[in-house]
């Protein structure tokens, strides 16, 4: 994905340079040696003011424009917010940029394309050497190791900024839909536990917890783990049992989602590819966890005729338990909860849970292969 990105940035370089020189190559003389420069002014093709003033338009939008997009690639697309990843980030972008314009626009296009030729001035060299391009390129990436700092800076500013915009909209959102279960629970307060969920909700998105999960397990979807826990801590100070809080969230909060996926289910179950598709899907999410950690197999096997695994170490049980609120985190496993529709081409199994037990062990069994037996 980086190597788009870096494509990307180097195209809009490109259609900056190529807007620069949009009416004629002239236009651009700025970015000619001193000797074209001079001739140019000779024999009437521009004039040292109209030169002076396309260079300061030019280079004030191009900076803006080159910059603003860099930031908003680290900070927006990457969503990066520590300096150490957002100045090498930017680093590299920069040295790609400064390789790009030495290579593919000095010598390639400028040396290759006739468009850069201006009448009157071709007995005069205005292509870089080689040894040019090197020697100018080493000072620039020079340069921006010092200079990117302040590129870095700004982005991890700018991700701060967004993230705690984003953080509030989504605690107004949760403490919405919280709000609205309340009444149908035909609670009175309604709109005061709205407030405070809202107000517990940003206590945990703000908590050094809420951060570590974050960074170290990207796969588990954190802000959402939190709605959970808040919603669960909530209920318990209203005097709901766990179990009762477990209910009203499966019935009330994620009852809509969890119906469209059992229908998803449904339907490949009843075309005889049940196993595939949660087969596919599971395999998909153990490769997920594997890369973060937030699942750790005891053991695992995926063939043609069953899907069986076993799990000894969840981050989502070990957050739950932080919270002493262990049961909760059964609501988060979709597993069990909407494969239980397959009949017709597989059946799943759960032997055990982690919620409650040393492991979660789990079979997915392919019918369709176990009747051919």
């Amino acid at each position: 994905m980086i190597v788009v990105k870096l494509c990307l940035y180097c195209l809009l370089f490109t259609a900056m340079v190529k807007y620069s020189v949009r009416g004629g190559a002239i236009n651009g003389l700025y970015f000619y040696p001193k000797a074209v420069q001079e001739r140019a002014f000779e024999i009437g093709l521009t004039d040292r003011e109209m030169v002076k003033q396309k260079r300061k338009c030019f280079m004030t939008a191009f900076y803006i424009i080159m910059l603003t997009a860099l930031i908003l690639i680290i900070a927006v697309w990457n969503r990066v917010s520590d300096f150490k990843t957002a100045y090498l980030q930017a680093l590299l972008f920069l040295e790609v940029m400064n390789i790009y314009d030495g290579i593919v626009i000095d010598k390639l296009w400028v040396g290759h394309s006739k468009f850069w030729i201006l009448k009157g001035t071709e007995d005069i060299p205005f292509v870089q050497t080689w040894r040019q391009v090197l020697k100018k390129r080493s000072f620039l990436a020079l340069i921006w190791v010092i200079g990117v700092a302040v590129t870095a800076g700004i982005a991890v500013l700018t991700a701060k900024i967004i993230q705690r915009k984003t953080m509030k909209d989504k605690a107004k959102r949760y403490a919405k839909i919280f709000s609205k279960v309340m009444k149908k629970l035909a609670r009175s307060d309604y709109k005061r536990l709205e407030s405070v969920f809202y107000n517990r909700y940003t206590v945990h998105m703000n908590s050094e917890m809420y951060r570590k999960y974050c960074k170290t397990y990207p796969s588990i979807g954190t802000d959402k783990l939190y709605i959970g826990i808040t919603f669960a801590q909530i209920m318990l100070k209203l005097g709901y049992s766990l179990d009762e809080a477990i209910d009203i969230w499966e019935t009330y909060m994620i009852a809509d989602k969890r119906c469209i996926i059992k229908k998803i289910i449904k339907i490949a179950d009843f075309f005889g590819k049940g196993y595939r598709l949660c087969g596919n899907w599971m395999d998909k999410d153990k490769q997920t966890r594997d890369r973060d950690g937030s699942i750790l197999y005891e053991s695992y096997h995926y063939n043609d005729f069953e899907l069986e695994y076993k799990i000894h170490t969840c981050a989502y049980v070990k957050l739950f338990e932080y919270y002493h609120i262990r049961k909760f985190c059964m609501v988060f496993c979709n597993n069990d909860l909407c494969m239980c529709v397959l009949h017709k081409s597989a059946k799943f199994i759960r032997y055990s849970d982690r919620v409650d037990g040393a492991y979660c062990h789990d079979k997915l069994i392919n019918l369709r292969k176990e009747h051919k037996k």
